[in-house]
């Protein structure tokens, strides 16, 4: 991984490029350090104050933002991606001039969690391109809008992009037309028509015509 410092710091201090054995890989970050000699530790977590407006700017921020503290004292170092973070949180976070963020005490940055924040990375990526494959894939500038909006699964929020699926790929539904996610080897093995052939950083995209076995919205 390359790591280039900011010197004009406008809230963020390095980005970072990853790279995989040897080749540039289309995953980058951004990174916030901040570091104390006396952390607050409560109930297993690491808890410390930030303005609302910065973390306003990294949520809002095109890279992902990864926000570290440094134990100066006893050269420990936690971590935290802040968007996800923020997205756990009531909205009336924003409504509040500091937050008190807290970092499990487990997070510590250390070389063998890297291939974990690598792919932390991608599924924030892959969630962030899942939004421009699905309207692409639905084209909505082309239908009526106002019943596009009202009546298309297209408009209900995508579901987070959890740790058990390993290899994740987007999968419509024939029958009510929801998007959701699912193991490519699955959508493979049941021979769903692949819909959309997707760049490196995008997911691809299934036609699910076994939506009794997997569409959430028609199995409910």
């Amino acid at each position: 991984w390359v790591c280039n410092r900011l010197y004009h710091d406008f809230g963020i201090d390095l980005h970072v490029k990853v790279f995989e054995s040897g080749r540039t890989a289309p995953w980058e970050f951004h990174v916030q350090i901040k570091g104390t000699k006396h952390p607050h530790i409560s109930k297993d977590r690491i808890h410390f104050d930030i303005d609302t407006e910065h973390l306003k700017d990294w949520r809002d921020s095109l890279l992902p933002v990864l926000f570290v503290i440094c134990d100066v004292r006893s050269d420990k170092v936690y971590w935290l991606w802040i968007k996800k973070y923020l997205n756990k949180l009531n909205l009336d976070w924003q409504e509040q001039s500091i937050i008190t963020l807290q970092i499990p005490a487990n997070n510590q940055l250390r070389p063998e969690i890297l291939p974990q924040l690598c792919t932390d990375l991608r599924r924030s990526f892959l969630m962030h391109e899942a939004r421009k494959v699905i309207g692409l894939m639905e084209e909505p500038d082309e239908i009526n809008r106002s019943s596009f909006g009202f009546n298309s699964p297209y408009y209900r929020p995508l579901t987070e992009l959890g740790r058990s699926i390993k290899n994740p790929a987007l999968a419509r539904c024939i029958l009510c037309g929801n998007y959701f996610w699912i193991e490519e080897g699955i959508a493979i093995a049941w021979e769903f028509v692949k819909i959309y052939e997707p760049y490196v950083y995008e997911p691809a995209v299934y036609d699910c015509d076994a939506p009794e076995e997997f569409c959430p919205v028609c199995m409910s």
